[in-house]
């Protein structure tokens, strides 16, 4: 019912989108029809009355646009009324209104003045805007062109190192089921650090958009550009505006790429022979007799491959994977409009295929739509309306790429023949064959995948923005006034078929002649039904409006910017009780005297419902100042620094984002039923004491003080941005176990006690410019942090190493291993580990607390997780069609755990190469990996610094060469032809060289990672 329901919605958001069509035209139509047609010359020139060769002009509100010749000539040949739009790179966009102007002979173009023109804007939250000038806080723009460069339908995987102080880090997970975390300036409190993503005004998933529904990318970071957005933003925002159209400048392009991609590094495991070897060695190690005779090894050694019967030997990643998957997109692009009408419309359509080889390839499709209609309806309203629909259809066997990968990395090149051979056991009376199991695994994965049926999933999302603008300066000049509402709807829901073919467990059994006998143990049944099944069902919806008056005017030396609004957001989950709700007022005011002097102050009322009714708002300011040093009089006359700030912004925010409901009440939970009488039939509800009431619950804080200097230099060849910052997250809602004895029981209040300060630097440098026909951009951003607990929930520890007080939140502790027993360590006279058994080739610990026990308390911190340092590079060369881009990103500073299954093998586990390199005092006396065992390994299995590895990494992210046609005759239907070749994640450095050092689970228990050659070609019409 509920995706019926969904349906229903979609078709309305469809037949806004046809309606939103129909405003397309109208823009495009002008409302009107023109006047008669006009031609005239004129000629571009700089300000020294050179000629400008690089520009265009536009006419006919886009559809026209004219070339320069070599002496800056333009012939033009538009409707009469007709406004020119002239625009070109490194130029200040110029516009003549020819039903207003007259005809020039000659337009001087000025240079485009970064961080000099007023109308160099930076985005803040609610639609509100500040002049990059007259900007004092910290607020970083990432270059939307550089996110198509990498070939992956997330939009969060994109942006690696093309952020100031943005952290992006890579998940393990499916087929375009792993989306990046990402972090502003590190981590500033223990948990739920992740940076908040706003999309046109309200909180979106980022990986809902593609990059040509971008306009522009802020990355907000200080309290003063913050503020505004209230309870939420404390963590950093990443705000994305989506595109709009832009009068006399119309765009019509299409876009094509397709690649293949393949695993940058997987998993690599032994064979059956070596196994076998391996497995008997582990077991004399334990005591034990071998499993596999000579006569058993040998087998393996001269196995006929997957399907041999006795001696199976199966390279499961050679089997069951392919060696290159597919990636395609395509794209389609409108914008332009008038002055009574702007439109802008992406098209996207996206799809992957998985890299299992066998059964139903996994494929995702994607569709992505989004439309923005901005209309004047008269000189003093004008309305916008924004929609965009997702549709993301998935489909794979019944396995999750999870449960494949984990296959993979866990069944025994000797666990079973993949399919029995039909003179042992014939096919069924559908044509499946008997397919081989173990009695350790039931299930065969080449059935599962082939026979197992299927999932189908999909994803639908439909965004609403409506809007409307008041122009008020008729009534107070400068003087605006905005409104507008949004509503979105998310469902995600799939559907199973769960099939199985049969599977048979062998065992070979010698009779009294000594003869071999084959006995067949069916384990798993064939089932064949065609039923299907509805898997899950989950939809929410957001829901916000906003409405708030702004003030921008000058007055001689002096400028005034004000806002003055309130914000209203809920979030509805199906299921939930409990909504998300979320609401501020905020004011800001921004002050600049004479060009030089700023001064700028925020005022945030935050509510919450996560509070009791005494503590629901809170006021919260922000403040900062600027200093423009470059127009200053002992100034003048300097050759290096075209522009150059001095700016400092500090604040106090609320933060309720990581806070439960309820708290400040006294629960009781639902736990199931009691069975009462003499059969126990009698079933009834019981209700049981889940939380204490924590009364007085304060807001979490974060105290947040920036320092920074930005500045242009060398003729406008060298921009740079320098930050510090510093922040204090203090009044951290936690458990207050520590507090209280364990006679109290176990129901403790929570209490406002967590601080962490979190401080850094970041910079970003970019050096820029052209030699005759070569031009080039050298780009380099870097953010080092580092946090430190101050205060939070810890008894405290005799032992002060064992304290996580006074570390980082990312503090990996663990013992301290001082080798290997046998080599080069004496087990004899070693301090005790209470860790299990241990002999020679077990690791030996350092005994940190000298009590002759090595147990729990000889541990201590050893490392972080979380890249101290964050780095992108990136360099673009242009002559004259040709271009190269690159980009190469960094982690630097933090460690990983070598823990998984590929690291860590006991038991009846598969064996990875590892296994190779372990120690045996006859067999590899020069081994480094601890001695292999058939028992858990106790002693040896846990976090110690023999398993800590440096993970710091260099990628090289992205590599674009591309060629562009610009075609000036006027006749030919395409304007501009890109050609281009991609190529991704091509090179890693690092000292991990057998697995991903950023994702160590990828190709273990998950998806790898993919590196991607793509081709494509990029029309504008």
């Amino acid at each position: 019912m509920k995706q019926d329901n969904f349906k229903k919605q979609l078709v309305i958001y469809l037949a806004i989108i046809f309606l939103f069509n129909a405003g397309l035209l109208f823009a495009q139509e002008g409302g009107g029809t023109q006047d008669a047609g006009t031609e005239f010359e004129l000629r571009l020139e700089n300000s020294d009355g050179a000629p400008v060769t690089n520009a265009m002009v536009y006419g006919n509100e886009g559809s026209l646009v004219f070339f320069p010749d070599n002496d800056g000539r333009v012939k033009v040949a538009v409707e009469q009324g007709s406004v020119l739009l002239i625009e070109g790179s490194g130029w200040a966009s110029t516009e003549i209104d020819l039903s207003k102007d007259k005809i020039p002979s000659v337009v001087v173009l000025e240079k485009a003045a970064v961080y000099l023109d007023k109308n160099e804007t930076l985005g803040l939250p609610m639609g509100m805007e500040v002049s990059r000038r007259n900007n004092t806080g910290a607020i970083s723009k990432v270059d939307v062109e550089k996110l198509k460069h990498y070939p992956d339908p997330l939009l969060s995987n994109t942006m690696q190192g093309l952020g100031l102080g943005l952290t992006v880090v890579m998940n393990a997970g499916g087929m375009n089921n792993n989306p990046a975390a990402l972090y502003l300036r590190g981590l500033p409190r223990m948990s739920g650090n992740e940076v908040l993503t706003i999309v046109d005004g309200i909180e979106r998933p980022i990986n809902d958009l593609i990059p040509e529904e971008i306009e522009s990318i802020e990355l907000l970071k200080d309290a003063t550009s913050k503020i505004a957005y209230g309870s939420r933003a404390a963590n950093g925002i990443l705000m994305i505006t989506t595109r709009r159209g832009e009068a006399n400048r119309r765009v019509i392009k299409a876009s094509a790429d397709y690649g293949i991609g393949q695993a940058t590094r997987l998993p690599d495991f032994i064979n059956s022979y070596d196994y076998s070897r391996l497995y008997n060695e582990a077991r004399l190690n334990d005591g034990l007799t071998p499993l596999y005779s000579e006569e058993d090894i040998e087998g393996y050694k001269n196995s006929s491959g997957p399907n041999d019967f006795r001696y199976p030997d199966v390279d499961y990643h050679d089997y069951f994977l392919k060696s290159y998957t597919n990636y395609s997109k395509f794209t389609t692009e409108f914008s332009g409009g008038n002055k009574g009408a702007r439109y802008a419309a992406v098209g996207g359509f996206l799809q992957s295929k998985g890299l299992e080889a066998e059964g139903r390839t996994p494929t995702n499709t994607r569709f992505n739509f989004r439309g923005n209609l901005d209309v004047k309806i008269n000189e003093m309203i004008s309305g916008n309306m924004g929609v965009a629909v997702v549709v993301d259809n998935r489909e794979r066997a019944s396995l999750n790429h999870s449960e494949v990968f984990s296959a993979l990395s866990s069944h025994r090149p000797n666990e079973y023949p993949v399919i029995i051979d039909e003179g042992i056991m014939p096919k069924d009376s559908l044509g499946t064959p008997a397919l081989g199991t173990s009695f350790d695994k039931s299930n065969n994965l080449y059935g599962d995948l082939k026979y197992g049926g299927y999932n189908k999933a999909q994803y639908i999302s439909g965004q609403t923005n409506f809007g409307l603008d008041f122009d008020l300066g008729s009534v107070v000049e400068g003087l605006e006034a905005n409104a507008y509402v949004t509503f979105d709807n998310y469902f995600f829901g799939s559907e199973v078929q769960n099939k199985s073919a049969a599977t048979y467990a062998r065992r070979f059994i010698q009779t009294p002649e000594g003869e071999d006998s084959i006995a067949l143990f069916e384990l798993n049944r064939a089932n064949y039904n065609d039923d299907i099944e509805l898997a899950s069902n989950e939809n929410y919806r957001n829901a916000g409006y906003f409405g708030g008056f702004s003030y921008n005017n000058s007055f001689g030396v002096h400028e005034l910017d004000m806002d003055l609004g309130y914000f209203f957001f809920q979030r509805e989950v199906k299921g939930i009780d409990q909504d998300l709700k979320t609401a501020n007022t905020y004011f800001r005011t921004n002050y600049a005297f004479d060009n030089r002097y700023v001064a700028e102050l925020g005022l945030s009322y935050m509510g919450s419902d996560k509070f009791d009714e005494g503590n629901r708002y809170e006021l919260f300011p922000a403040a900062g100042l600027g200093w423009v040093v470059s127009e200053e009089d002992f100034m003048a006359g300097n050759n290096i620094f075209d522009y150059l700030k001095l700016k400092a912004s500090a604040g106090i925010l609320g933060y309720d984002a990581s806070t439960p409901h309820y708290l400040y009440e006294k629960r009781w939970e639902d736990t199931g039923n009691v069975s009462f009488g003499e059969q126990n039939n009698n079933n009834q509800g019981k209700v049981s004491f889940g939380q204490e009431a924590s009364p007085g619950l304060d807001w979490e804080k974060s105290r947040e003080i920036n320092v920074g200097l930005e500045g242009v230099g060398f003729n406008y060849k060298l921009m740079f941005e320098l930050n510090y910052f510093n922040e204090l997250r203090y009044d951290i809602i936690q458990y207050a176990s520590a507090e209280y004895p364990e006679l109290y029981g176990k129901w403790y209040p929570y209490k406002n006690i967590g601080e962490v300060k979190n401080q850094g630097i970041e910079l970003q440098v970019n050096w820029q410019d052209q030699i005759e026909a070569f031009s080039y951009s050298i780009g380099a951003n870097v953010l080092w942090s580092k946090n430190e607990i101050i205060e939070q929930n810890e008894v405290d520890h005799p032992d002060q190493y064992l304290r996580t007080t006074g570390e980082s939140t990312d503090a990996m502790y663990g013992y301290v291993s001082e080798g290997l027993f046998g080599k080069g360590v004496d087990i004899d006279g070693h301090p005790h580990q209470a860790f299990g058994d241990y002999q020679d080739g077990d690791i030996a610990y350092k005994d940190l607390n000298n009590d002759g026990i090595i147990d729990n308390r000889d541990q201590k911190m050893l490392g972080n997780s979380f890249p101290r340092t964050s780095l992108g590079l990136d360099i673009s060369l242009k002559y004259k069609g040709w271009g190269l881009y690159a980009l190469g990103t960094a982690s630097l500073g933090m460690s990983s755990w070598l823990n998984n299954s590929y690291y860590w093998m006991n038991g009846e586990g598969k064996y990875s190469s590892m296994a190779m390199d372990r120690y045996h005092s006859a067999n590899n006396p020069g081994g480094n990996y601890p001695r292999l065992t058939t028992t858990s390994g106790s002693n040896n299995y846990r976090n110690s610094d023999f398993w800590m590895e440096n993970t710091s990494f260099f990628r090289l992210k992205n590599l674009e060469l591309s060629y562009t046609f610009n075609n000036r005759n006027m006749s030919a239907l395409a304007r501009k032809v890109k050609i281009y070749a991609r190529g991704s994640n091509l090179l890693v450095v690092s000292e991990v060289d057998d697995l991903d050092p950023e994702a160590l689970n990828a190709g273990v228990n998950n998806y790898p990672v993919l590196s991607f050659i793509t081709g494509g070609i990029s029309v504008s019409f």
